[in-house]
């Protein structure tokens, strides 16, 4: 009895065993029909893929040939074109352009029939490739491959000249398709560290945070066929955003008709003067040299006028300053001068009987009256007493000349005195480069005439090369 049961117990084990395999086979090929049936599908639409990209071969090629059969015996061009994968050929034979490929491991014809006869030979690797297209003499149309060995080159570059902002484009036109690159410097088209937008025939870049100076950039473009350019296109231009500035502006030679003015600059600029007898100003004609000293000379004025002027400046790049208003008065036909000095005579310490001199150190010297080595606050030099009591109006003028000061500390000074009071710093030259000009300063405004009228130049200094000089001391009134 316990050997049946043993028996029975095994049968019934084997019988399970057997059942279990039965079910796992037929899952397994329940598996396997769907995972054919999804590779075919996959398969399907894969060569539905590479049939599309064929039609389009096929068809880029026939539109380019109708265009050429159309302009006519002669006439050429060249399409770019896409070959893809698994192509076994392309012909052209007859009237017919076809191409052979496998398509989901199917060989597939794809052709279209033309009004004309088509031959040459392209070559079926996968890829980009130009074909030319070119109607011959019997009206048929030969097709063969391109083999562009032609670097690319730059036509047209920007920015050149001046810009007045700190950031701008760089933008380059190239002949054909490229990829584009620049640098500062002058290195081959790998070694450039920027790269252009723009893969076309129009090329960008954006540059920012660009201070005042002069700016040089290399460019090198690779066309799609590998060729690279071997010589750099330059691209070069100038930052200017800074506006010049305006200095010494005076109102010099002044007659009964005419008047000069002159100003500088601080780099070169043209120069535009307006004045006349209001404050509606009109313009001179534009002196358009670029110069840094700048002169307008005035006639046909009218006599004892009160002229106002303004003075304008701009530079290369189209910055501009103006400074003004300022004015001048013409001399009236009863201008009378009555007091004047050109030092003309033989190198003396002694400055002569028209001045009172303080501290020892003004002399003349080269018919000028000089000041070296002024070097202890103080040393002045003052005109003899000049009668402006019957005056109504009165003008003060000198040539000047200014040489070795340092700071604002030092200094070339002219006061007036009518006996009771003293207008101090009516002309003021301190701290600058070597200078000189021509001052004329209208005394109407400044202080009231009398008989007992007096002038100082005043020398203030503390380094022994400061130099100063004084020429031409005029004083004129009107009655």
């Amino acid at each position: 009895m316990r050997q049946n049961s043993i028996g029975f117990n095994f049968r019934c084990k084997g019988q399970a065993a057997t059942e279990l395999i039965i079910i796992m086979a037929v899952g397994l090929a329940i598996l396997l029909s769907i995972f054919v049936l999804q590779q075919k599908t996959t398969t399907s639409v894969s060569a539905q893929f590479e049939m599309t990209k064929g039609r389009a071969l096929v068809e880029d090629i026939a539109n380019a040939a109708e265009q050429v059969y159309q302009e006519g015996q002669g006439s050429k061009t060249k399409v770019f074109v896409t070959v893809p994968e698994n192509v076994n050929s392309i012909t052209f034979s007859g009237n017919s352009i076809s191409i052979n490929l496998d398509a989901g491991g199917e060989p597939v014809t794809i052709y279209r029939a033309l009004a004309f006869n088509v031959s040459g030979i392209v070559t079926t690797e996968k890829g980009k490739q130009w074909i030319t297209i070119e109607n011959t003499a019997d009206n048929g149309m030969q097709l063969g491959a391109v083999l562009d060995t032609t670097m690319p080159s730059i036509t047209t570059t920007s920015p050149s000249g001046y810009i007045t902002s700190s950031s701008t484009g760089l933008s380059a036109t190239t002949n054909e398709a490229a990829s584009c690159k620049y640098d500062t410097s002058d290195v081959i088209y790998a070694n450039m560290a920027n790269n252009f937008n723009g893969a076309g025939t129009t090329h960008t870049a954006d540059l920012a945070g660009l201070n005042d100076g002069v700016y040089t950039y290399y460019a090198r473009c690779n066309d799609s066929s590998g060729n690279i350019m071997t010589t750099s296109s330059i691209i070069n231009f100038t930052v200017d955003a800074t506006k010049p500035r305006i200095a010494d502006v005076f109102a010099l030679s002044i007659g009964q008709t005419t008047a000069k003015i002159s100003f500088l600059t601080n780099e070169n600029t043209n120069s535009t003067l307006g004045y006349g007898n209001t404050t509606s100003l009109r313009t001179n004609p534009l002196n358009a040299s670029y110069i840094t000293a700048h002169n307008f000379s005035l006639s046909s004025l009218n006599p004892s006028t009160t002229y106002y002027y303004n003075v304008s400046a701009c530079d290369q790049a189209a910055n501009c300053q103006q400074n003004g208003t300022f004015n001048f008065t013409t001399l009236g036909s009863s201008w009378t001068t009555l007091f004047f000095e050109d030092f003309a005579r033989s190198d003396s310490s002694n400055l002569g009987s028209n001045w009172t001199e303080s501290g020892g150190r003004w002399e003349i010297d080269n018919n000028e009256a000089q000041v070296d080595d002024c070097d202890s606050p103080g040393d002045n030099m003052t005109t003899i007493s000049v009668d402006l009591s019957s005056a109504t109006n009165a003008k003060f003028s000198f040539d000047w000349e200014v040489s070795g000061l340092d700071d604002s500390a030092e200094c070339l000074r002219v006061h007036v005195s009518n006996g009771t009071k003293t207008v101090g710093n009516l002309f003021k030259k301190c701290g600058s480069s070597p200078s000189s000009g021509t001052q004329l300063i209208n005394l109407e405004n400044n202080i009231t005439f009398t008989s007992n009228m007096t002038f100082t130049f005043d020398c203030v200094s503390d380094h022994s090369s400061d130099d100063m000089f004084i020429d031409n001391v005029n004083v004129t009134a009107y009655s």
